[in-house]
């Protein structure tokens, strides 16, 4: 009775450490480093995200749009956050490869890629510091097998300053790996004035500058104008 106890446990244990084995490895095929273009952001305004994503040596990631339906797509997202918001999506350029467990090419990424995105702040948030957890949802496969789909995530702080204070560029040696095309996202500027009263006030700063002689004339040229 003692051994069949004996022989139970250490059965149990085996499954266990099997287990754990498996989780360590699983978490252990990608690793991510998240990066901010600026060093400061304003409230209201767009910032860059850059994601290094490493891809342990042997094995490979699905790209985001695979060729075959029951892949599963890796996918950069933001956990859920009414402060930012994330805008636009930057994936590299895939490449195709002939593995044992397709008889088609597979679009994949090795090694090592950047991921990019446009995030945009709240308007109504206060001069402070926050978190924004990146997330990196993919499925890792060898030249023979695939393991379960998988996550990789990492909490990067932005920190938002007054409106008037100046924020500068930051990383962008690592953002010269990342094509963001047309999106070039700013620091939002301090307001100023009210852009629909533009064309009034620059009337009436002229007429205050000018002459009594040349403001009657412009106003007798208005008159013919409504006339006609």
């Amino acid at each position: 009775m003692n051994r069949k106890i004996v022989n139970l446990f250490l059965i149990i244990a085996s499954i266990f450490f099997t287990a754990n084995t498996f989780i360590w490895a699983q978490n252990d095929v990608v690793k991510i480093k998240s990066y901010n273009s600026y060093d400061k952001i304003h409230a209201g305004s767009e910032f860059k995200l850059a994601v290094n994503v490493n891809v342990s040596e042997g094995r490979h990631i699905n790209s985001d749009k695979p060729h075959e339906g029951f892949l599963i797509p890796t996918k950069l997202t933001i956990e859920q956050n009414k402060n930012f918001t994330l805008k636009k999506i930057i994936y590299p350029k895939a490449e195709d490869i002939r593995l044992d467990i397709s008889d088609k090419p597979l679009s994949v990424w090795t090694g090592n890629v950047y991921f990019g995105g446009v995030i945009e702040a709240a308007k109504t948030l206060a001069p402070g510091k926050y978190k924004v957890t990146v997330n990196v949802e993919y499925q890792s496969c060898n030249n023979k097998t695939c393991l379960p789909p998988n996550n990789a995530k990492e909490t990067i702080e932005v920190e938002v300053s007054a409106g008037t204070e100046a924020v500068a560029n930051a990383n962008q040696d690592v953002f010269r790996n990342i094509d963001f095309g047309d999106s070039k996202p700013q620091p939002a500027q301090a307001e100023v004035g009210n852009p629909a009263s533009t064309g009034s006030s620059s009337l009436q700063q002229m007429l205050e500058h000018s002459g009594l002689l040349l403001s009657l004339i412009l106003v007798f040229i208005g008159g013919l104008a409504l006339n006609l």
